[in-house]
């Protein structure tokens, strides 16, 4: 039986590389000339992160006419990604909800803020359009657009554009149809909603969720404020140690929640 006479302390060093990537992680050392032992290789395993980015939603437009034709806003923008991040902080910033409009200060309805995380932006939900005396106001463009006369457009891959004016607001999901905002996107990772367009004349009436990138609307008359975005992080339990934000388990996954500005920090 051939005999390899050179022993393990004879490998090249690309050949350790080789043998350790071939071996999950773990490197080979000598052990005298007769064996071999195993040691963890010094590098930390590949571990993804996913995380998604959700923007404020817009605030709804009013109306001084009877009866109430202000247009719902749109939800927040929506992005998301996998990816591995390296030992270290990422600050962590989350966009308020567009302030509804007022009839009686005749002020107009504000667009949602941007929310962002590891280099990426999600971009605020279009505010709503009004009407006053003065004519019709254009649906805010962002994430997801409002609606208005014109609609407002969206970021394309965050969300749809608005309707038209007394419509309702685009959502991350989906475009509105007529009064109904358009639906949001369930993340699979926490099964929950987010980014819902709000609806506009006599469309079917929602409370923005709190922190979740909602739209206001304004189904009956009474323009409703967006509500705030939201980041979320999340990876298998144990692959990697990692503070900020509220933290829980699920389905053997750990995950932070961030509902206003703060860090992530991976430590190991």
């Amino acid at each position: 039986m051939p005999v390899n006479t050179l022993g393990p302390s004879a490998m090249t060093a690309q050949q350790m590389s080789s043998s350790q990537s071939m071996r999950g992680g773990f490197g080979m050392v000598a052990q005298g000339m007769n064996g071999w032992k195993k040691r963890k290789a010094s590098s930390l395993p590949p571990s993804p992160v996913s995380y998604l980015i959700v923007a404020g939603g817009g605030g709804a437009g009013f109306t001084t006419g009877s009866p109430p034709n202000g247009s719902g806003s749109g939800g927040g923008g929506l992005s998301q990604d996998t990816s591995v991040l390296a030992i270290g902080s990422y600050s962590i910033v989350i966009g308020n909800g567009g302030a509804a409009g007022s009839w009686g200060n005749q002020t107009p309805g504000v667009n949602g803020g941007n929310s962002s995380f590891n280099g990426l932006t999600a971009i605020g939900g279009g505010l709503g359009g009004s009407s006053n005396a003065i004519g019709l106001q254009a649906g805010g463009n962002g994430g997801s657009g409002g609606g208005g006369s014109p609609s407002g457009t969206r970021v394309v891959g965050q969300g749809f554009a608005g309707g038209g004016y007394g419509d309702g607001g685009g959502g991350a999901g989906g475009s509105p149809s007529g009064a109904t905002g358009g639906v949001g996107y369930t993340w699979p990772a926490t099964g929950l909603l987010y980014a819902r367009g709000g609806s506009g004349r006599h469309g079917p009436a929602f409370t923005p969720t709190a922190n979740r990138g909602d739209g206001g609307g304004n189904a009956d008359g009474s323009p409703l404020s967006g509500a705030a975005g939201v980041v979320v992080i999340v990876y298998a339990t144990g692959s990697i140690t990692a503070t900020g934000g509220t933290v829980s388990t699920s389905a053997g996954n750990t995950i932070h929640t961030f509902t206003s500005n703060g860090t992530f920090e991976r430590t190991a």
